[in-house]
C-alpha cells in the first residue's frame, strides 16, 4: 500500500501524534495511505503551490484547523485552495 511521500516529515503529524494519538491514526488510516492519497488536503495544496512551505502546522488532512487553534493565520491562497475543494463541509473527491 502506497504512503504518502511526505508521510516521514509531516509537520502536523511530527506536531500532533504525541498529543492526539487516536485522531492522527484516524487520519494516517484515511488520508496517508493507499488510494485515500488524493484526499490529503495538505497533499493537495502542496502540489496546487509547487511546495509546502506554506503550509499550516495545524491544517489536518481535511483540511480543516486542529480542534482549539484556527485558520485565521493561514496564508489567503492555502484558504482558496482548501475552499475550491470542499462541498458542504466535505472534500471533494
Amino acid at each position: 500500500m502506497p504512503t504518502c511521500p511526505f508521510f516521514s516529515t509531516c509537520k502536523w503529524i511530527e506536531k500532533y501524534s504525541s498529543k492526539n494519538g487516536a485522531i492522527v491514526n484516524h487520519f494516517i488510516r484515511n488520508y496517508c495511505k493507499g488510494d485515500s492519497l488524493r484526499r490529503c488536503a495538505r497533499k493537495r495544496v502542496a502540489d496546487s503551490l509547487g511546495g509546502r512551505e506554506l503550509i499550516p502546522d495545524n491544517m489536518q488532512p481535511d483540511g480543516t484547523p486542529v480542534k482549539g487553534t484556527g485558520d485565521s493565520d493561514w496564508p489567503e491562497e492555502v484558504c482558496e485552495i482548501v475552499n475550491s475543494f470542499h462541498v458542504k463541509g466535505h472534500l471533494k473527491h
